[in-house]
């Protein structure tokens, strides 16, 4: 802008020299200069036009960095709540390992001390030869290990065998109510339920995660089941409520990211 005002400068005194009087001028020159002048003035519009252009993309880059910046934002919550859970989940594995573990060892010496006993009344049978044949020594029971009852029922719930999973997981809790594994049985009662699209039936057994289980990390999963089977029975009001009360109690869990989108979604049907 500068640069035409300093070319513009010279042409406006020549002309106001000529006009003067001090230099002979005649209509060509002044034509010319005005010409000039005329072509300059348009330059000087095209450039403004141009600035104007520019100051326009130069907002609208800023106003698309910003919305980047909270797309980033978002994206790095996401990726902390999920880390949180693979961390978790990774810790409850690690205790299904040891309790495994545990459960062979003890299995395994129960299958040793069997044997002993078998192998000490065989040689007791052989030296006492006229004594009275004792009555046979009934096997001991072994134990059924809570993890091996556990991964059946998942195996068939993960072939879509979702009636024989359930009737699986219920037994479980019967035989053991109080192992660590109780909470993952219950829940996937609730799952196998709403495979079926028995919903009705999977809100009850979603419930006994809240009421029995509080301190599990399946409550807030159970909450948003209970949300999306609510949903589809269409009671959308008490889904809708659920949804907000898992956003308000839990915000940084991934439960919370599935229940604002369910929640933006119905708005935008009911704004239509």
């Amino acid at each position: 802008m500068k640069k035409s005002s300093l070319l513009l400068s010279p042409l406006f005194f020549l002309i106001a020299f000529a006009a003067s009087g001090c230099i002979p001028a005649n209509s060509k020159d002044v034509t010319e200069l005005r010409s000039e002048v005329s072509q300059m003035q348009i330059q000087v519009g095209d450039l403004r036009s141009r600035n104007a252009d520019l100051s326009v993309k130069t907002n609208s880059a800023v106003d698309d960095k910003s919305v980047l910046s909270e797309n980033i934002k978002d994206l790095q919550s996401q990726i902390s709540a999920l880390t949180q859970r693979v961390q978790t989940l990774e810790n409850q594995n690690k205790d299904l390992q040891d309790q495994n573990a545990k459960l062979t060892d003890a299995y395994n010496k129960l299958t040793d001390a069997y044997n002993n006993l078998i192998t000490a009344t065989n040689t007791a049978v052989a030296v006492s030869t006229f004594a009275a044949v004792p009555a046979p020594i009934a096997p001991p029971a072994v134990q059924v290990s809570p993890v091996d009852v556990y991964q059946t029922a998942y195996s068939d719930y993960a072939r879509g065998k979702y009636d024989l999973a359930y009737g699986e997981f219920k037994s479980f809790l019967e035989q053991f109510p109080s192992s660590e594994l109780a909470v993952q049985a219950q829940f996937y009662m609730g799952e196998s339920k709403y495979a079926l699209k028995d919903y009705s039936g999977a809100v009850e057994e979603y419930k006994k995660v809240e009421q029995n289980y509080k301190q599990s990390d399946l409550t807030v999963t159970a909450k948003l089941k209970i949300a999306l089977s609510y949903d589809a029975l269409g009671q959308t009001s008490d889904a809708m409520n659920m949804f907000a009360l898992i956003v308000k109690n839990y915000p940084q869990s991934p439960e919370a990211l599935t229940a604002k989108e369910k929640i933006r979604a119905y708005n935008d049907v009911k704004r239509q």
